[in-house]
């Protein structure tokens, strides 16, 4: 078997068997072709050349493959630049460009209409003639991209390595000596097989870069056609959202309106009610500007917790403080109490004592 192609698979085998039953693919050329074109990927079709080939051919059909990457990524920048002519916008290269403004006096202000207006029409004049060679550059770009493309221009260089390889690497290790009908070595030539392998790769190359170019075309052609269909989704969403009447404001008050129905209430609004104080930050900013609250990092799910933690901490605190005040008033109001209680006491002594002495008098009276 040639060292062209690799064995093929099991299903690329049926085919071949079925093909040789028809009498198609008779001939290896044919095989080797129907091989390669059934290759999908890049890595494939490099593995389909000789091992003694494929190390240097590769960076070459990776060059072609950028190639067709950059004619691709060429075409869509024409097609921006000829889609801003015709709806009369700038691309983002011109945007930027501005009517240069001069400060004048206030007395010429007046005056100056008819220079302002020339400084107008000769900026946009500026910025429709750039935009025009733009698109010719782009134009010409695509052009000669798409000409290194052409077998015409890629097969001289790869026929060109090719040689150089065989001639420096494959030819110098491939000899075999040649013998006479004794038996003797009469000199050394080229294997014959390896000859025949390097003249198989000079005429089969351009398949070879062909297909390789072909499947990058078809990686751009899906990538372009996706990338279509998002723009064509986003702009029908906006011409959606352009239809409904509501404002930005209406609708957050009917989303609101529905939260409230569920009973679910924003985290940072019930903080903020809890403590008694208002707060700037978190979900309550975002509910009093009429926006959905915003969901927590891990973040700032760890700020809050360590914030709730505080307020406890602070909380328990002014709890104890005032237990211990309420404990250091009931030791007051019981000392004056005590201290009444004596002074009646004594009180109650005095009035004994001068009942005492009353009565004595009124005794010594009666015995009088």
């Amino acid at each position: 078997m040639s060292r062209l192609y690799r064995a093929p698979s099991p299903a690329a085998l049926a085919s071949f068997s079925q093909m040789q039953t028809f009498g198609v693919g008779s001939s290896s050329v044919e095989k080797e072709m129907i091989a390669l074109n059934m290759v999908t990927m890049f890595d494939n079709c490099v593995g389909l050349l000789p091992v003694d080939y494929r190390d240097r051919l590769r960076p070459e059909f990776s060059f072609l493959t950028s190639l067709v990457s950059k004619e691709a990524s060429v075409y869509e920048s024409l097609q921006k630049l000829c889609h801003h002519k015709a709806v009369g916008s700038w691309p983002p290269q011109l945007n930027g460009v501005r009517v240069p403004n001069f400060q004048l006096t206030k007395e010429f202000g007046g005056n100056s209409q008819q220079y302002t207006q020339r400084l107008t029409q000769l900026t946009m004049g500026y910025k429709t003639e750039a935009l025009d060679t733009a698109i010719m550059m782009k134009s010409a770009e695509h052009e000669y991209l798409g000409g290194q493309l052409l077998t015409e221009a890629y097969s001289p260089p790869l026929i060109a390595k090719i040689k150089e390889h065989f001639k420096s690497t494959v030819e110098p290790s491939a000899k075999v000596p040649t013998l006479d009908r004794s038996g003797a070595i009469t000199g050394f030539s080229v294997n014959p097989g390896s000859k025949r392998e390097y003249e198989r790769v000079i005429r089969d190359v351009s398949a070879f870069a062909g297909r390789v170019i072909y499947l990058q075309r078809e990686v751009e052609r899906k990538r372009a056609e996706k990338s279509a269909k998002k723009s064509s989704l986003k702009d029908q969403a906006d011409v959606e959202m352009g239809d409904v009447s509501l404002s930005t404001s209406s609708v957050g008050d009917q989303v609101r309106a529905e939260i409230a129905k569920l009973g679910i209430v924003p985290k940072g609004k019930a903080e903020s009610s809890a403590t008694g104080k208002k707060s700037g930050t978190g979900t309550t900013s975002s509910t009093k500007n009429r926006q959905l609250p915003k969901p927590l990092g891990k973040s700032s799910q760890a700020a809050q917790a360590r914030k709730r933690a505080h307020i406890k901490a602070m909380r328990d605190e002014a709890k104890a403080r005032k237990g211990d005040a309420k404990g250091k008033g009931k030791d007051k109001a019981a000392t004056p109490a005590q201290s009444g209680s004596s002074s009646l006491g004594k009180r109650h002594k005095r009035t004994d004592s001068n009942a005492t002495a009353s009565g004595k008098a009124k005794k010594t009276r009666t015995s009088k």
